[in-house]
């Protein structure tokens, strides 16, 4: 491989390497479909829990989620988050059973965040939605 190549090749790895997190406002829905795709498992209960639109809003280290559900009530959680590389750690102070603490993975492709939990939990594999992307909105 010739030098040239080499070196775009590393500078291309270390820029992905040290992409900071993108602080903003995502958007997504969750329908029937979307939650089996995510969890083929899932309870009815499971599903009415995360049916309907979710806003996040991440900003200089607070986090919030908004959730306007299709069977009420919406949800509304609140937090604080850091972030060491992809790993994104979330403190939970307003949720339903908080304290919680939550860890993901993230990357951004430019236009939308992509979370990856390595937790079994339905409630953590749907709520951070990890097989649709989440579109940044502002």
């Amino acid at each position: 491989v010739p030098a040239t190549c080499r070196a775009k090749t590393a500078v291309t790895q270390s820029a992905a390497t040290s992409q900071r997190f993108p602080q903003g406002f995502y958007r997504f829905s969750m329908n029937r479909a979307d939650i089996l795709r995510a969890l083929p498992t899932a309870s009815e209960q499971d599903m009415r829990n995360v049916l309907g639109v979710f806003t996040w809003t991440f900003e200089d280290g607070t986090v919030t989620m908004h959730q306007r559900a299709d069977y009420p009530p919406d949800t509304h959680w609140k937090g604080r988050y850091t972030v060491d590389g992809n790993l994104f750690t979330v403190h939970w102070s307003q949720c339903e059973g908080c304290p919680l603490v939550e860890k993901v993975r993230w990357t951004f492709d430019g236009r939308a965040l992509h979370m990856h939990t390595a937790s079994p939990r339905p409630g953590d594999i749907l709520t951070w939605n990890v097989k649709k992307p989440w579109v940044k909105i502002g």
